[in-house]
């Protein structure tokens, strides 16, 4: 019955309600003998002391110590639960500003001073630039010491998965912490703990906060280091986040970071678990807000290389990427070089530098040409939540001349275009014409939200070389006819009825062009081709027939290669065309007989024959169409000729003679002297009665 009658109390005993275990115990005191309970509880020893004694004993030395421990925590027990575990300084945010002061959220107070309750409970706006180490502390003290505070991490940290930013891996979860001097057994950290994350509410047992899946990773962006170890009732936690490179951000706008923090204390029961206490100080928010710098992007670059200072969504390796086929010198279209270089100016500022041309496969820069009109779209981001954007030129040097920059124009969350058009001019080629644009972010927050700054970037110049124009002839490679020399003992190069052709091909790193200067003739273009190192070919045809009356005359045309901008002086080729005598072309369908009648030729047509060997085998049947047919010798004038003589010396009439040499003018007089070197075609007349001169003409 003993036996039984103590279970029975050592279960009423464990199922106290905590506000009744010092009166309890207190009277339970009043029935027992003195024990050295000051023995037993310094050298932990009651275990074995009462494996000792009897059961009267037994039960005198656990009421004993019950009423120590209830004589002990009465006084605090009941304020314990009316107190709250307390916020101390270097918490973030533990003091507000006081007057003229800016300092929130990083105010200072003396080391461990109690914070603000107003101000540390409010929640907590922290900026910071992306590349940087941000740095906070949280600290708290336990209002019944030796018990030990836990400041735990309760929520906070956005779960954007498949996104980077902000230092942490592209897929967030257990690569956001890394806890230095982690907890040193599975059970209990004697010195104060760093949860990352409880979802656990009271009674929250220290094993949720152990416990091995809720520990942090060793790849985390945000570590945290106790500060003070060894005071077993403050907890002084310093963070540090390592801020990634703005580069390295996939988000379109930074978030947002809400991190939350509570502060707990544990304390002990009989059973001997260890238990956070429910009661704690506020709930710290912090809001972490990750401000970039303003960023230039453009179209159409020359491959996917994001520009300096921009995210790189794609992951890509900066210095490579895919070429933009669309743009370039093999498609004579201009673009920008990526990711654009840095150049020092003036003073100790810097430009951010982007070229503009077209780029060929060595990534030569053959710039752009005069009369190609450039567009380019200029985009102005910034990944501030709350943010705008603004985009301006810079008055000097400002823009090239006769370019223009439109308006600002909304295109996207926080972001504005531009869109820069410029045709070079007659004037401008050779030389380097420079854009200078400036970006600006800034806010639309409230002050009381801790907005980012105003910020500008770095003058960014966007650099266009404009292509000196460089033609050159391909066809004729000389001129064509005779140009010089004693033209008029020239035979010439044409006959009537035949078309005097001519290739002439020119070649420029411009559109290439050919111009003619002369008389009537055919001339037109056969085609243009690429070259593919960014120059062209141009291939025109030229031709002249010469007609009836054209015999022994001289023509001359001048062809003129170079760009379609008239930019460079011109390079000419001279084609002379001299229409041959006494030669003629036979048309489709021709006989002997009526090439005599149409020429008005001798109607002793077996000269003719005699003097076409080769072409005429039968003068009944037709005769090859296009074929150059001889009607007559050509004579050369010696001193002394006139038309008389000449007449009278090859059976003719001084008509004849005029009607087939038109180069002879009607005014010439049949007693004129002829200049040396003349030549003439002479056909004899059937009609003439006894030529005075024989003479064999047919060779």
């Amino acid at each position: 019955g003993k036996v039984q009658a103590a279970a029975r109390r050592r279960l009423e005993l464990k199922e106290l309600p905590r506000r009744g275990w010092a009166a309890q115990a207190g009277r339970q005191a009043k029935l027992c003998s003195v024990v050295p309970w000051l023995l037993c509880t310094a050298t932990r020893l009651c275990p074995a002391m009462t494996a000792r004694t009897s059961g009267a004993a037994l039960r005198c030395l656990v009421v004993g110590i019950i009423a120590i421990v209830a004589g002990l925590a009465e006084p605090g027990q009941a304020q314990m639960q009316k107190q709250n575990t307390t916020w101390i300084y270097p918490t973030l945010g533990c003091r507000a500003n006081r007057a003229g002061e800016s300092c929130y959220p990083f105010c200072t107070m003396p080391l461990n001073a109690p914070c603000e309750k107003q101000a540390v409970c409010a929640p907590a706006y922290v900026k910071t630039p992306f590349g940087k180490t941000l740095q906070w502390v949280m600290a708290a003290s336990n209002p019944t010491p030796p018990d030990n505070v836990y400041i735990i991490r309760t929520g906070g940290m956005p779960a954007d998965s498949g996104k980077s930013c902000c230092g942490f891996s592209p897929v967030l979860g257990e690569d956001i912490w890394t806890v230095q001097s982690p907890m040193k057994d599975a059970t209990l950290n004697p010195y104060g703990v760093l949860a990352p994350e409880v979802i656990n509410w009271p009674p929250m047992e220290l094993s949720d906060v152990a416990n091995e899946f809720r520990t942090a990773s060793v790849k985390g962006a945000v570590v945290s280091v106790n500060l003070a170890p060894e005071k077993l009732n403050i907890t002084n936690v310093k963070f540090s986040w390592n801020v990634t490179r703005q580069e390295a951000s996939t988000f379109a706008v930074t978030p947002l970071y809400n991190i939350s923090f509570d502060a707990r204390y544990g304390y002990s029961i009989l059973d001997g678990a260890k238990r956070l206490y429910n009661n704690s100080a506020c709930t710290k928010n912090v809001f972490f807000r990750i401000c970039s710098n303003p960023f230039f992007t453009a179209q159409p670059t020359d491959s996917t290389v994001p520009l300096m200072g921009s995210p790189n969504p794609l992951g890509l390796v900066r210095s490579s990427g895919v070429p933009n086929s669309a743009c370039g010198l093999s498609v004579h279209t201009p673009c920008i070089r990526s990711p654009g270089y840095s150049e020092s100016a003036a003073g100790s500022a810097v430009l951010q530098v982007f070229d503009v041309g077209m780029f060929d496969s060595s990534g030569a820069n053959h710039g752009v040409r005069v009369g190609q009109q450039i567009t380019l779209e200029l985009t102005l981001t910034t990944l501030d939540e709350g943010g705008k954007v603004a985009m301006s030129t810079v008055d000097d040097p400002g823009l090239p001349i006769g370019a223009e920059l439109t308006e600002d124009r909304v295109c996207g969350q926080y972001k504005i275009c531009r869109t820069f058009t410029w045709t070079p001019r007659k004037g401008q080629e050779d030389k380097v014409h420079d854009a200078h644009v400036v970006g600006r972010s800034f806010t639309t927050l409230g002050a009381e939200l801790n907005p980012c700054d105003e910020l500008y970037t770095k003058e960014t110049v966007f650099r266009v070389m404009v292509l000196k124009p460089l033609s050159t002839w391909l066809a004729p490679l000389n001129n064509v006819g005779q140009l010089t020399g004693d033209l008029a003992a020239w035979p010439g190069n044409a006959a009537v009825g035949t078309e005097f052709s001519v290739t002439l091909q020119c070649e420029s790193n411009y559109q290439p062009r050919i111009d003619m200067d002369g008389g009537a003739a055919r001339f037109s273009l056969l085609s243009t081709q690429d070259t593919g190192d960014g120059k062209r070919v141009s291939t025109y045809s030229f031709g002249y027939t010469p007609v009836r009356g054209d015999e022994g005359s001289t023509k001359t045309w001048q062809f003129h290669c170079g760009d379609d901008q008239d930019v460079a002086e011109r390079l000419i080729r001279t084609v002379v065309v001299k229409t041959k005598l006494c030669t003629y072309t036979v048309d489709t369908g021709e006989t002997l007989s009526t090439m005599t009648r149409r020429y008005q030729l001798s109607t002793n047509w077996l000269n003719v024959w005699n003097a076409n060997p080769m072409l005429i085998t039968d003068p009944d049947l037709d005769l090859m169409a296009g074929a150059q047919l001889r009607i007559g010798p050509v004579y050369s004038v010696k001193p002394g000729d006139t038309l008389d003589t000449i007449a009278a010396q090859f059976s003719t009439t001084i008509k004849k003679l005029l009607s087939v040499n038109p180069h002879l003018t009607p005014e010439t007089a049949p007693d004129m002297q002829l200049l040396g070197a003349t030549r003439l075609c002479v056909i004899a007349c059937t009609s003439h009665p006894s030529p005075t001169y024989s003479y064999k003409w047919a060779y």
